[in-house]
């Protein structure tokens, strides 16, 4: 009898030290999938203050290309309803991964491309960082400051989108991207 007690209980411990590990972030349900679409291994990041508000694969009409974008917002607000989404898919040209949550405020997109981006108007500044140009352009939208940064990688490229507010300054920002730079160069 306390043998079939302790086969209980070690088989009860297996299952939820299954389902612990399958859940440790948000990244990890989508990243799997993202990286099998694309070929490659990914980085994404996931920050506690910031939670994760979509992450669509997104394919552009031209040829092959593809492009991972994550939305990070101040609050995670509520999942929009699955008609929303299907609706969403269809226009945009997407699949959606995670979410789409109405969080607000958006603070930072970051897309992973698998291609190469350039600067095609010479109008972003380069700056070196842990060895890799990123191309960095700060331009206003609405009244809001955004930077926009971009480097490229083996397989493709990151941009992100950033805009400065609610605590989000451009030093924060270049952490961001020194860490994606950090992860994709290991």
């Amino acid at each position: 009898m306390n043998k079939r007690i302790i086969i209980l209980l070690i088989g009860l411990l297996l299952i939820v030290s299954g389902c612990s590990s399958q859940s440790n972030g948000i990244v990890d349900s989508f990243l799997e999938k993202s990286t099998e679409e694309f070929g490659t291994e990914l980085f994404i990041p996931e920050y506690e203050e910031y939670p994760i508000t979509s992450a669509e694969i997104i394919y552009p009409p031209t040829g092959d290309k593809k492009e991972l974008t994550v939305v990070y917002s101040k609050e995670k607000g509520e999942l929009m309803d699955e008609n929303f989404i299907k609706n969403h898919e269809k226009n945009v040209g997407s699949k959606v991964l995670y979410g789409l949550y109405d969080g607000e405020p958006f603070l930072f997109r970051i897309t992973y491309s698998n291609y190469e981006l350039s600067d095609g108007n010479g109008d972003s500044e380069t700056k070196i960082i842990n060895g890799v140009a990123v191309n960095v352009r700060e331009i206003m939208v609405k009244d809001e400051e955004r930077l926009f940064t971009f480097f490229n990688v083996n397989e493709g490229s990151y941009s992100i989108d950033f805009a400065l507010r609610e605590g989000l300054n451009k030093e924060k920002a270049f952490e961001f991207v020194e860490s994606i730079i950090k992860e994709t160069n290991k």
